[in-house]
């Protein structure tokens, strides 16, 4: 007791002073907020006031240095106070078990003694009682020849008496004519019977027992042991043990006077207890009392514990905060470890409380681009890399996720470099893509050094036969054909059997439906139905321009054609302009008129300048500058920016930055990324 009075008051002491050292570092902080608000307030003496700023901290730091010592000291002493309670625990507990294994013992040999005593007695009073039923056994078996010699005696008494009688009774008779006759007896029960002195019937024969005499069929108590009941039966004595009822569980010894045990008190290991009195047991966790010849034991309350979750040890009756739980686990007093669900989070056991705080703050700048972190640690390296959310290996070489198979980016040391795979020239004249490799691929059909196309046709034998490129391999077919039903049939270049379907007149084709003029009758109007050509006499439309002529050969007048850098073209006509690809002339009245021809909307946002149109998505143009696809580069205005070429497309994305865990970082000029506020990680600590 005085052992925890002590702890007691040096805990009180520590706290006293813990509570003194908290109050100096909170007036340390003001004056650092006080510092801080004079700092922004004031230009002049920033240098001073970052000076005494430093001291405070200094000194904050001392103070919190000696806070963390006093704390430790604390924490030591209390846990060897603990362990000193625990020791004289112990010695109490091993002192008490010493003293009931002696008392047990003791109580043991006085049990073994009274019973030796005990059977030496029973011993004894055995022999005596051995000898004293052969002496009563003589002494009865004396009487009854006794009582024989006795009845016989009296018998021939009686026969003379009776003999004495008759004769009288003769004489009173011859005298007086009287006569007599004997008393009858009772009947009897049994079959060995005896003569009685002094009577003239005879009765069943009785019992000696302890001394006594009994007669037949009487029941008594026995002397020597009064849990026997005896009875007789024609000169023999049978005796029984008398059968108990007794109710309760652990009942007490029998009274002086009886012979079963009573519930008016508990027996337990050879020691009677009254109802209400406490019993002691082994088990130092319970406590059990009598109750009516019952033992009821219950469990010693525990006091209550400050700690979340106590822990139960074995051996112990109450739990105690020697231990933390955390998470489902299990930590030792003073185990500093890690959460299992994020390895950033550092937890410390102290008095079966478990306090944690967030490391992830202190994790070092990194200089590769993509770190990764890797599973149970805390801060990211530049051992792996995390790109797209996904993490590849120092080395590996990778396709991301959405980009094609041509492009491919490597992880080394933390940093991702990706590049467009280049195709080599190929040397076939129809290459086919796959969309699972970059480069298209050449399969084909090799007729006589002559290279056909994967899925081309061709004719080697004029129109009528057909091979084509199937899988590699060359597969060829003869065509027969049709009758037909037209006077102007057409034979279409590549095919093999004239169709109805356009005309063919004066070497000419002309489509179904189509209207033309003869070369050698200009003035006809022909008409092209179905592979028949029917023709009348035309007359002339009319024409646009103010200056018509008829040609040679021709009925009706047109608009003159234009002549454009040695060529020819017909009015109306719509031609390049053979000068610059990118401008699109018609011809009009003789006039050749010539624009910029229109461009299709590029498929990218940064396309390269092409020759006339900007629609190259084969690398990137920005800002004035040309960039091949899967570049990085800089952002020409904003340094915190980083931008990428993928397919003509510039994509511009803010650099990363580590996570702070403050809620007011400060941004200084020139930099990217936001950094602690003066002061504030050691702030934060506290």
């Amino acid at each position: 007791m005085e052992k925890k009075n002590v702890v007691e008051t040096r805990l009180q002491d520590e706290m006293t002073r813990n509570s003194e050292l908290h109050t100096e570092v909170s007036r340390m902080r003001t004056l650092v907020k006080t510092a801080k608000k004079k700092l922004r307030d004031k230009d002049m003496g920033e240098e001073k006031s970052r000076e005494d700023v430093q001291a405070l901290l200094n000194k904050e730091t001392q103070l919190r240095h000696q806070l963390e010592m006093d704390y430790g000291d604390l924490v030591a002493s209390l846990k060897r106070s603990l362990v000193d309670r625990q020791r004289t625990e112990e010695e109490l507990r091993s002192h008490l078990e010493a003293a009931e294994r002696e008392h047990s013992q003791v109580e043991e040999r006085s049990r073994q003694q009274l019973q030796r005593k005990l059977d030496e007695v029973n011993r004894s009073f055995q022999t005596q009682n051995t000898s004293q039923k052969s002496l009563l056994s003589q002494m009865e078996h004396r009487i009854r020849e006794l009582e024989d010699q006795v009845s016989k005696n009296r018998c021939s008494e009686q026969d003379s008496i009776r003999h004495l009688d008759i004769t009288q009774t003769e004489l009173h008779a011859e005298a007086g004519h009287r006569e007599c006759t004997p008393l009858p007896c009772p009947p009897l029960d049994c079959t060995h019977t005896v003569s009685v002195p002094g009577e003239c019937c005879q009765k069943c024969r009785g019992c000696v027992h302890e001394g006594s005499h009994y007669d037949h069929n009487a029941k008594w108590t026995s002397v020597n042991n009064r849990c026997e009941l005896c009875h007789c039966t024609e000169g023999h004595v049978h005796c029984e043990k008398e059968q108990c009822q007794t109710p309760c569980k652990n009942p007490a010894a029998p009274s002086p006077n009886s012979c079963c045990p009573v519930c008016q008190g508990c027996g337990v290991n050879g020691h009677t207890f009254p109802n209400g009195a406490l019993i002691p047991t082994g088990d130092r966790c319970q406590e059990c009392t009598c109750l009516g010849g019952d033992v009821r034991c219950s469990p010693l309350p525990c006091p209550a514990l400050p700690c979340p979750s106590p822990v139960h040890r074995v051996g112990d009756c109450c739990p105690s905060c020697d231990q933390c739980e955390f998470e489902a686990q299990r930590y030792a007093e003073g185990q500093a470890f890690s959460s299992s669900r994020d390895p950033c989070i550092q937890c410390h056991c102290s008095a079966g409380i478990v306090s944690c705080e967030n490391t992830a703050y202190s994790c070092p700048r990194l200089r590769c681009s993509h770190p990764a972190r890797s599973a149970g640690e805390c801060c990211p390296s530049c051992k792996e890399c995390e790109y797209e959310t996904r993490v590849y290996a120092n080395g590996n070489v990778f396709t991301p996720v959405g980009s094609g198979p041509c492009l491919h980016c490597t992880c080394k040391n933390g940093n991702v470099i990706c590049r467009q795979e280049k195709c080599p020239p190929l040397k076939c004249s129809n290459p086919i893509t796959d969309p699972q490799h970059c480069c298209p691929i050449c399969k084909v059909c090799v007729v006589e050094g002559v290279e056909f196309a994967e899925g081309s046709e061709w004719r080697p034998e004029g129109p009528c036969s057909s091979c084509s490129c199937v899988d590699g391999e060359i597969r060829c077919s003869q065509s027969r054909c049709p009758p037909i039903d037209c006077l102007h049939p057409t034979k279409i270049t590549g095919t093999c059997c004239p169709v109805c379907d356009s005309c063919t007149y004066n070497q000419r084709i002309y489509g179904n439906g189509q209207r033309f003029t003869s070369p050698e009758q200009p003035c006809q109007s022909c008409t092209c139905l179905h592979g028949t050509v029917e023709c009348e006499k035309s007359a002339c439309p009319p024409v646009t321009c103010t200056n018509p002529s008829i040609p040679t050969g021709k009925c009706c007048p047109k608009c003159s054609d234009c002549s454009f850098e040695n060529r020819v073209f017909v009015d109306g006509e719509a031609f390049s302009n053979p000068l610059n690809p990118c401008e699109e002339c018609k011809c009009k009245n003789g006039q050749t008129n010539c624009y910029r021809r229109d461009c299709p909307a590029p498929q990218c946002n940064a396309p390269l300048p092409g020759q006339c149109c900007n629609t190259n998505c084969d690398g990137c143009s920005y800002a004035g500058k040309d960039y091949p696809n899967g570049q990085e580069f800089g952002h020409p205005t904003d340094q915190c920016r980083s931008c990428t070429c993928t397919n003509g497309n510039v994509q511009c994305l803010k650099k990363r930055c580590s996570p702070l865990p403050c809620s007011k970082p400060t941004l200084q000029p020139g930099e990217c990324c936001p950094r602690f506020p003066i002061m504030l990680p050691i702030l934060q600590r506290h």
